[in-house]
């Protein structure tokens, strides 16, 4: 704050946010493995690791002036948001109607991530 006379004021602030946050995985490679029979899968889902990073910067500049019984403010709040965050989606995600299907390597669907037989025909791929 900043008097320049009995009747000007000055108020300016900054301000700094950081939000980060990383989601990670103990499974490391291992790609998420369901069945829709409904026996228990295993792996980790396709989207990890995913890391959210953000910065926010603010500033204000409020001048108040008084004149007799009139006051009157005038002022700007300016705010930057700079994004940084990456959802990774490479890893895909494979689902199989039971185990035989599964040890035959013959997903119905597969979701996100690159297959290298998708060119036939043979899945059904599901980009999320």
């Amino acid at each position: 704050m900043h008097t320049f006379s009995p009747t000007i004021l000055n108020t300016f602030s900054a301000g700094y946010l950081q939000n980060n946050t990383k989601i990670t995985t103990n499974l490391g490679g291992v790609p998420a493995i369901g069945f829709g029979d409904g026996s228990a899968g295993f792996g980790s889902y396709n989207g990890y690791p995913q890391a959210f990073k953000e910065n926010i910067y603010t500033y204000s500049d409020l001048v108040s002036i008084s004149h007799g019984n009139h006051n009157m403010k005038v002022g700007v709040d300016f705010r930057r948001n700079i994004e940084n965050s990456e959802f990774n989606v490479a890893r895909p995600s494979y689902y199989f109607y039971d185990q035989v299907f599964f040890a035959g390597d013959a997903p119905y669907l597969q979701v996100a991530g690159v297959d290298l037989e998708i060119w036939q025909g043979s899945m059904s791929v599901q980009f999320v």
